[in-house]
């Protein structure tokens, strides 16, 4: 009976505890969207926009790179181009493996985009290769019907130097 009693209260506070954080969270978690939604659609077209940044920062082309950066970049876009063409300089060799945590749109079309990296480099003078992971945070803005990178947060997936 005790047994019962405990797992009842446990269900009860989980269930609780969920409906306040969906209460207090202005965020909509697209990944607990309904099929067919155009949630759905949104987060294929951000994780598109991740894929097409990585690849063109892994291929090396900064023109492409670019085209999926906003007008109104929080940093300065100079600044980010910059950083990114000393990588190019810097190392020989640049490789992402990546995983979305989570994206999560808030209400004037920016989805925030979590993402779990390993990013391998290959130094141009030394040729030592060195691997790191972490967690970056990309912001993305959804600009002319598509979506383009807003702001990074945590650890800098690009322009590392």
């Amino acid at each position: 009976m005790n047994k019962y009693f405990i797992i009842s209260i446990f269900t009860l506070l989980t269930l609780l505890c969920h409906k306040a954080e969906a209460f207090w969270n202005p965020f909509d978690y697209i990944h607990f969207a309904k099929p067919g939604s155009t949630d759905i659609s949104r987060y294929s077209e951000v994780k598109n926009t991740v894929d097409g940044l990585i690849s063109a920062y892994e291929s090396r082309n900064i023109s492409s790179f670019m085209r999926f950066v906003s007008e109104e970049y929080t940093n300065d876009e100079d600044i980010l181009e910059s950083n990114i063409r000393n990588d190019f300089h810097k190392y020989s060799f640049i490789r992402i493996n990546y995983v979305i945590n989570n994206i999560i749109p808030d209400n004037r079309g920016k989805y925030s985009v979590s993402i779990n990296f390993t990013r391998q480099l290959e130094d141009r003078k030394t040729g030592e290769i060195t691997s790191r992971t972490g967690t970056s945070e990309l912001l993305l803005k959804e600009e002319d019907g598509s979506y383009k990178l807003y702001s990074m947060r945590r650890q800098r997936l690009f322009g590392i130097n």
